[in-house]
């Protein structure tokens, strides 16, 4: 504990007892006895302080990378959605779509389409509901009924 050996602890004792004398020996070791848990919680008190600002601490810096993480990869998503939207298919998209021939009856529009609907559909879309359109008139019944 302090570095002292059996031999210091019993003279340390034996000048006590001459000191103080044994009436007022109990009272002294209650003194030292509160001394001594007092020193103990104010001890501990320290190392919890020093624990939370440790954290704390911490805390603020994982926090700082955190932020820091969240910001590098806002910038990668914009950078790809700029990518993405420098890209053939965003391209594609963004022509402007030639007017489906006069002559047909309803424009060679899917069913169910207006001129104006078919004009603001991107371009994927537009070949999708074509080819559905397309495979359903395939597969549908011809309207005349043999007699």
């Amino acid at each position: 504990m302090l570095g002292l050996g059996i031999g210091e602890i019993l003279l340390i004792a034996a000048v006590l007892l001459v000191v103080v004398g044994p009436e007022g020996l109990p009272q002294v070791f209650r003194t030292l006895g509160r001394i001594y848990g007092q020193l103990r919680r104010a001890s501990d008190e320290m190392r919890r302080a020093f624990v939370l600002e440790a954290d704390r601490q911490d805390a603020e810096t994982r926090m700082e990378e955190l932020a820091a993480r969240r910001r590098r990869a806002e910038e990668v998503r914009k950078q790809a959605m700029e990518d993405a939207g420098s890209g053939t298919v965003a391209q594609a998209e963004r022509l402007p779509v030639p007017p489906p021939p006069a002559d047909e009856a309803n424009y060679g529009l899917p069913d169910g389409v207006t001129l104006e609907e078919w004009a603001h559909m991107p371009a994927s879309v537009r070949e999708r509901m074509l080819r559905v359109d397309q495979a359903s008139q395939e597969t549908a019944p011809a309207d005349e009924e043999p007699s």
